[in-house]
């Protein structure tokens, strides 16, 4: 049982002293560099979850899904727009443009999830994991657009908003503000906000 202990002490050691060990710190850290990646490993399997939670949230909207274009012709001409509430059995189409828009998602959530963790880490120095917010794709889904686009603002509208508001929030961190405006908050209330979040 010593010799792989001996190996991962000598591996760590060189990764130390090397340019990634310098780069990120691992003495000044007090870490090891088997240890940072067995934590990178934890950070991801408690975050995967994303993955599909937010594609099933987000596709509700119907996404670019248009019912004029995507229904069974014969149900649209009979029901209109509602024919984005059939079955599948019913209308098979629909349901396949929403798979796509599910499948998108999904592609995206990595995607994003992976730049900027990658951004984190590179430039930040930071070990976290960054992945789109539970709480927001929820508000996003059922109170701005709606199931299925029930609501008065439409996808496109939505994702124009969520763009914006994102270079806003990159505005007010570059600037410091956003850390002037968390330290306002009392504590309580950001402990409370961390729990609940987790509970949902």
């Amino acid at each position: 049982m010593s010799a792989p202990a001996g190996f991962a002490d000598r591996f760590n050691e060189s990764m130390k002293n090397s340019f990634l060990g310098r780069y990120f710190e691992i003495e000044k850290r007090n870490t090891t560099f088997l240890g940072e990646l067995r934590a990178g490993m934890v950070a991801f399997l408690t975050c995967c979850y994303i993955i599909p939670v937010n594609s099933g949230i987000l596709s509700d909207t119907g996404g670019s899904c248009d019912p004029a274009v995507d229904c069974n012709k014969a149900r649209y001409e009979k029901v209109g727009d509602s024919c984005k509430f059939d079955g599948f059995d019913i209308n098979p189409e629909w349901h396949e443009c929403v798979t796509e828009v599910k499948r998108n998602l999904i592609a995206a959530t990595c995607i994003a999830g992976m730049i900027a963790t990658m951004a984190m880490a590179v430039i930040a120095r930071m070990p976290l994991c960054v992945a789109p917010a539970m709480g927001v794709n929820a508000y996003f889904t059922y109170n701005v657009i709606g199931y299925m686009q029930t609501k008065m603002v439409t996808y496109p509208e939505a994702l124009a908003a969520a763009f914006i508001e994102g270079w806003i929030f990159i505005i007010i961190s570059v600037t410091g503000v956003r850390g002037r405006i968390v330290e306002l908050i009392p504590r309580n209330i950001m402990f409370a906000t961390a729990a609940g979040i987790g509970c949902f």
